[in-house]
């Protein structure tokens, strides 16, 4: 069993998602493939409780129900920042350590970062996860490929736009510049299960 310190860093593998198995990182594939090993109990594998050894700069553009429950579960493990447009509503998250409009009776950790300043809360950035309404996706992802960073991007909303009746991934395909890796996350899930 390989410990934190080996540097190896474990990514969810599309293929085993579903089993909670974790894929082995690029840097071990190539040394697999250079020396022809083939033999399967050389991988690292672990367990989905072990996601990822190194904590993550995770930005969460939206405050509602969804992006506050998933700040309140990911500032476990990783960095968070909960971003706003609504600069009145984080000074009173701040004060109140609570979202009061969304989920009031679940308080948020300490260590979550509460930010109205969109380039503010994408500065150390390594993933972002956008979680407003389909109708506002195209005008954060528009602010985000305008930014200097290009952290990876996950939305968690669905739907249709309304005006051009595209999915999340095909405005996603139209408004992101190259350089951007994208995903989705969805499920039968509600905020108040997930904080």
């Amino acid at each position: 069993d390989q410990s934190a310190s080996s540097g190896w860093k474990g990514r969810l593998c599309a293929q085993h998602r579903g089993m909670g198995r974790l894929a082995r990182n690029q840097e071990s594939g190539i040394r697999n493939q250079e020396s022809g090993i083939r033999n399967q109990e050389s991988v690292p594998w672990r367990s989905c409780a072990a996601y990822w050894y190194e904590r993550m700069n995770i930005t969460i553009i939206g405050a509602g129900a969804w992006g506050t429950a998933l700040a309140i579960s990911l500032a476990a493990s990783h960095r968070v920042t909960l971003w706003a447009r609504d600069a009145a509503q984080i000074e009173v998250m701040r004060a109140t350590l609570r979202n009061q409009r969304y989920l009031p009776d679940i308080p948020l950790p300490a260590n979550v970062e509460l930010s109205a300043d969109f380039s503010a809360a994408l500065m150390t950035a390594d993933l972002a996860i956008i979680a407003v309404p389909i109708a506002a996706l195209r005008s954060i992802l528009q602010q985000l490929g305008k930014s200097l960073r290009r952290p990876g991007v996950v939305w968690v909303c669905k739907g249709f736009e309304a005006e051009t009746s595209q999915l999340p991934h095909q405005v996603a395909a139209e408004v992101l510049p190259d350089g951007f890796q994208c995903g989705v996350l969805s499920g039968p899930s509600f905020a108040q299960e997930v904080a």
